[in-house]
């Protein structure tokens, strides 16, 4: 629960939506950015304030108001925030996307919970979402932060990973954390080179019309996430690795 004094306190960082008479739209992605910055200095209260606020002042909080706020816990790992606001956003039929459920994992991850989040990741692939590298890179990051180390869970999330056509290099550094440097790279060889094989075996035909079609519409996927929540959304993008922003790279620290 946010502090009432925050609360009251957060309308005042808003004060310019409001002198400058911005639409609905133009007011929610205003909010975001403040929240997104919020994020970045580290000011978790005041970006929960400012999402508290919103519907206070009248602008209808968006899925990415939520996710820049449930990503603030990843670093923390505080489960119990990121579940009540996961449970606030479906009280408030504001419907959750990819990103919200990666981040609840990613939140996960930081504790050590693969069992929760192999029942989550399980549950979501049953109401038909489809499991991309930042789910995958969760759980392989969840098992590096068991006592001792989960390899066997690391090693079969790695395998369903590359099985759902997912790169084997995205996962390389958190693969690495979990099981070693060496096991990784001869994990990683053999399902790049399994690749290969399943490549070339493939008709002439059917390898010049398509080439790993699931990598291609992650990329797509993230660039679209980009683009349709505008520059708080490029920044939540920016806040992961290097790699899984360009390349679908998902090293969960």
């Amino acid at each position: 629960t946010i502090p009432s004094s925050q609360s009251q306190n957060a309308p005042a960082l808003a004060d310019p939506l409001h002198s400058s008479g911005a639409s609905g739209d133009d007011s929610t992605a205003a909010y975001n950015d403040m929240i997104c910055e919020c994020v970045r200095v580290g000011e978790i209260q005041k970006a929960e304030a400012l999402l508290e606020s919103m519907a206070d002042s009248g602008v209808s909080p968006s899925v990415t108001s939520y996710n820049l706020v449930l990503n603030s816990y990843s670093s923390s790992g505080d489960v119990p925030k990121a579940a009540a606001l996961l449970s606030s956003m479906l009280e408030k039929n504001i419907q959750p996307n990819d990103v919200t459920y990666a981040t609840v994992c990613k939140v996960m991850a930081f504790n050590g919970l693969v069992s929760k989040i192999e029942e989550f990741m399980k549950i979501l692939r049953q109401s038909g979402v489809k499991l991309n590298i930042y789910f995958y890179g969760a759980l392989i990051s969840a098992c590096g932060r068991c006592s001792p180390p989960d390899v066997l869970t690391a090693e079969r999330a790695f395998h369903d990973m590359v099985s759902d056509g997912i790169r084997p290099q995205s996962v390389k550094r958190c693969l690495a954390r979990t099981v070693g440097v060496n096991r990784a790279s001869a994990l990683i060889s053999k399902a790049c080179k399994d690749s290969a094989l399943w490549m070339r075996s493939r008709p002439v035909k059917a390898q010049t019309s398509t080439n790993f079609p699931e990598l291609v519409d992650a990329r797509l996927s993230l660039k679209s996430a980009a683009c349709q929540y505008g520059p708080a959304g490029i920044a939540w993008t920016q806040s992961l690795p290097d790699e899984a922003s360009s390349m679908g790279t998902c090293d969960s620290e």
